[in-house]
């Protein structure tokens, strides 16, 4: 499949809040491709909470319930069981959620959700720091990695998130990234058809702790495509 080859029924519309050229949002609009518009996604306290634009108006053509920063999962849960007391188990559940609301401050909920086999899709768009407060530090960001809450070198490793969700014998779970939106596509559109948890870590920048400090549009998009080169990251899915 190529981008051209991509549905043409745009879901993320004109509006956003977004910085120019944010990966979140091309990854979004990937997302949103690829799951249609029956679909509900839950959004903790993230990028996207703002992005998305503000009330009265939204720039997703989507029902969005918005919810605090620990309880994306917990949200997503309790509308997959509404749904499905309905009978409307045709309508996908997604939980959209940075890597401070998914490594660190929603890891709970995550846990809990993963364990029950919660019939849902969680995506973890994963910046490496927390971007919306200020480019701190996260349980993502690398060893040595500069951010502004370890201007001398982050002195630990980050979590092995992958690890940790293989952990909960899920069905299904895919690293990709927004840089090959077709691989993004394809995995989206695969953990759609399986039933019960599954998870994607959307990698929107390698070094987005250095790249946005600088303003460095082009700069970020090299460390996109440096996530999938040879040695450092490989796209990978694992299938239960």
């Amino acid at each position: 499949m190529a981008i051209k080859d991509l549905p043409v029924e745009e879901y993320y519309i004109p509006g956003s809040a977004a910085c120019p050229g944010c990966p979140a949002t091309m990854a979004m609009r990937t997302v949103f491709k690829a799951l249609g518009k029956n679909m509900v996604m839950v959004v903790p306290a993230c990028c996207t909470a703002v992005i998305e634009s503000l009330h009265p108006n939204t720039s997703f053509n989507i029902p969005t319930m918005n919810i605090a920063f620990e309880a994306a999962a917990a949200g997503a849960s309790g509308v997959e069981a509404a749904l499905r007391k309905k009978g409307k188990t045709d309508t996908t559940v997604i939980a959209w959620a940075g890597d401070g609301g998914t490594y660190d401050i929603g890891i709970q909920a995550l846990s809990g959700a993963l364990e029950r086999q919660t019939n849902f899709i969680y995506i973890c768009y994963n910046n490496q720091i927390y971007s919306n407060t200020g480019i701190q530090r996260s349980g993502a960001t690398p060893y040595a990695a500069w951010t502004t809450t370890t201007v001398g070198g982050k002195k630990e490793f980050r979590k092995e998130m992958g690890e940790i969700i293989l952990a909960h014998h899920i069905p299904y779970a895919a690293q990709t990234c927004v840089s090959y939106p077709e691989d993004l596509f394809n995995k989206v559109k695969k953990a759609k058809e399986i039933k019960g948890s599954k998870i994607h870590r959307d990698s929107c920048t390698l070094s987005t702790w250095l790249a946005f400090w600088y303003g460095a549009d082009r700069l970020k998009w090299v460390c996109l495509l440096l996530k999938q080169a040879p040695g450092l990251c490989t796209s990978v899915k694992m299938k239960k």
